[in-house]
């Protein structure tokens, strides 16, 4: 009774540690299957980033010719000033102009308090607040002239 007793007692220590490794386990496939969904969702459901200026007027930039496209990336700085992702020499451009931002979604465009402020399809963009830009949009920086494409 004893023999009995005991093996009964180890086979349900180890029945009971089977059964705390079998739900770790299945917590575990549900987090990476989770987790698996959240990244494969995030890049399908994210449009592509996408995203150019086309060069309409260079303004007294004599570096860049109409019809020229730069290349936005996930963050772009415009100005004069070297620190800045596209340097324009424009004698209108402020050392830090403006910003584009993709979001996900689409372009967001924010005027970093420039002088001459920064324009969409020609209406002024308020200073430090970020607007959304269409692709096929007009911006204008000082006396340059892009539109956004892709």
């Amino acid at each position: 009774m004893d023999f009995l007793w005991n093996a009964l007692l180890f086979s349900g220590k180890w029945l009971f540690i089977g059964l705390i490794y079998a739900m770790l386990f299945v917590v575990l496939l549900a987090v990476r299957r989770e987790m698996q969904g959240h990244l494969t969702g995030a890049t399908s459901s994210a449009a592509p980033l996408k995203g150019r200026l086309k060069v309409i007027n260079s303004g007294s930039d004599s570096r860049i010719r109409p019809g020229a496209r730069l290349n936005l990336s996930t963050e772009t700085s415009l100005g004069a000033d070297p620190a800045n992702d596209l340097v324009l020499t424009d004698q209108f451009i402020s050392a830090q102009h403006a910003r584009f931002r993709w979001d996900g979604a689409q372009w967001q465009l924010r005027d970093l308090g420039s002088t001459n402020g920064t324009f969409v399809n020609q209406r002024r963009l308020t200073p430090q607040q970020e607007q959304p830009v269409p692709l096929g949009a007009t911006v204008m920086l000082g006396d340059m002239t892009f539109e956004l494409t892709e």
